[in-house]
C-alpha cells in the first residue's frame, strides 16, 4: 500500500433508516480507498432531518458496517450534524455578509451566480454543468437546521476530507458544493462519481426492502444468513474491476488493490443468484467445525431456541447449506416433530 497520510475520506450516512447496500459499497469504497493510500477512513452522521433521524438507527448503521468489517479512524468520536449547529450558522454569517444569501419565508438560500460550472471528475472526466442549470438552493431550513448541500461542504473542510466518493446520484449536488466551497474560501476535495446499483431489470434498488426475499439492506442479508466477508466481496464487483477476471478476494487484497481508475462510471445489476453462489461457495471451504460455530452464532442471534441442535443441522446439511439460515429452515419440521413428541411425553 502506498504512505500518504493527507488521503482522508469519509462515509456519512443520514440515520432515518437501515444501511441500504448502495451506502454499504460506498463505505467500502471509501475505507479501501484510503486504506490503500495510508490515508484516513472517517464516520459522521448526518442527521439534520430531526422529524426522522433516530438513535438506534444511528446504532444500527455503526453495528452493521462493523460486521461487513469496516473499521473507521474516528471510532471515539463520530460526529453528528446535530450537534454542530454553531459550525453552520458562522458559515451562514459569513455568507451573508458577503452578500451570497437571501431569507424567503424563514429558509436561507444561497444565490447562484449566472455562470457555467466545470470540475473534474476522477471517474467521469470533466463535467460542465450550463448557466442557469442550477438554481439558487436553501441552506438554512426554516427549524434552524441546515440542509445537505451547506452541512456537507462545512463538515468535510472540518475534517479534512480530500476525497469525496459517492454514487452518481450525487453528481447533480456537487456543483452547488463547488460554489459553497468558493464562497467559504474552503478547499475543494477530489471528487469520484460512481454508477448506481440497479434490480437485475434495470429498475433503481429501492432503500426500503419489499420483504425477507428480496432483501436491500445490509442488515437483510446477514438475517438470511450470508457471510459478511461474501457480502462485502461481492460489493466490491459492482462497480470495480480488480482484473484478471478475479472474482473471490478478501478485504486485504481490496485495500491493496484498490483504485480509482478501475472503478467503472456504468451502473451495476445486483444479481442475487450470484452472490448466494459466491455465499454457497464459502460455506464449502470450511472445515465442519468452521461451520458448526458460524451456525451456533447464527443461531444465537437469530434462533436462540435451537442453538442446540447447530451440531445436528451441520452435519445433515453441510453439502446443500448455501446460507446459515437455510439448515434452520430446512430442518423446521424436525423442530416441530421433536416438540411434539416433547409434548406427548409430558402428556
Amino acid at each position: 500500500m502506498h504512505s500518504s497520510p493527507t488521503v482522508i475520506t469519509r462515509f456519512a450516512p443520514s440515520p432515518t433508516g437501515a444501511l441500504h447496500v448502495g451506502g454499504a459499497r460506498t463505505a467500502l469504497y471509501n475505507w479501501a480507498f484510503a486504506r490503500h493510500h495510508g490515508g484516513r477512513f472517517l464516520l459522521r452522521l448526518e442527521d439534520t432531518d430531526q422529524a426522522r433521524s433516530s438513535d438506534p438507527a444511528a446504532a444500527a448503521i455503526l453495528e452493521d458496517l462493523a460486521w461487513i468489517g469496516l473499521d473507521w479512524d474516528n471510532a471515539g468520536s463520530v460526529p453528528r450534524q446535530s450537534h454542530r449547529l454553531d459550525l453552520y450558522n458562522t458559515a451562514i454569517d459569513q455568507l451573508r455578509q458577503a452578500g451570497y444569501t437571501y431569507e424567503t419565508n424563514g429558509a436561507i438560500r444561497f444565490k447562484v451566480p449566472n455562470k457555467p460550472i466545470t470540475f473534474h471528475d476522477e471517474v467521469r472526466g470533466d463535467v460542465t454543468i450550463p448557466a442557469g442549470q442550477t438554481e439558487n438552493f436553501v441552506i438554512r431550513k426554516t427549524d434552524g437546521f441546515p440542509t445537505y448541500h451547506l452541512a456537507v461542504v462545512v463538515d468535510d473542510a472540518e475534517m479534512g476530507v480530500t476525497h469525496v466518493l459517492r454514487a452518481q446520484e450525487h453528481l447533480s449536488n456537487t456543483p452547488k458544493h463547488i460554489l459553497l466551497q468558493t464562497a467559504l474560501g474552503l478547499p475543494c476535495p477530489t471528487y469520484a462519481h460512481f454508477g448506481l446499483i440497479l434490480n437485475p431489470d434495470g429498475s433503481k434498488m429501492s432503500k426500503r426492502g419489499f420483504g425477507p426475499d428480496e432483501p436491500v439492506n445490509v442488515r437483510d442479508f446477514r438475517q438470511l444468513g450470508f457471510f459478511p466477508e461474501v457480502l462485502c466481496n461481492y460489493l466490491a464487483l459492482l462497480g470495480w474491476n480488480p482484473s484478471n477476471d478475479l472474482e473471490k478476494f478478501d478485504k486485504d487484497f481490496l485495500a491493496a488493490n484498490f483504485t480509482l481508475d478501475r472503478i467503472n462510471k456504468s451502473n451495476s445489476k445486483f444479481d442475487s443468484k450470484k452472490l448466494l453462489a459466491f455465499n454457497k461457495d464459502a460455506i464449502s471451504s470450511l472445515e465442519v467445525l468452521e461451520l458448526l460455530q458460524r451456525l451456533r452464532e447464527f443461531a444465537e442471534r437469530y434462533y436462540p431456541h435451537y442453538v442446540g441442535f447447530s451440531r445436528f443441522l451441520t452435519f445433515l446439511y453441510y453439502e446443500r447449506c448455501k446460507t446459515l439460515r437455510e439448515p434452520f429452515k430446512l430442518g423446521a419440521f424436525l423442530f416441530l416433530q421433536i416438540g411434539r413428541a416433547s409434548c406427548r411425553e409430558r402428556v
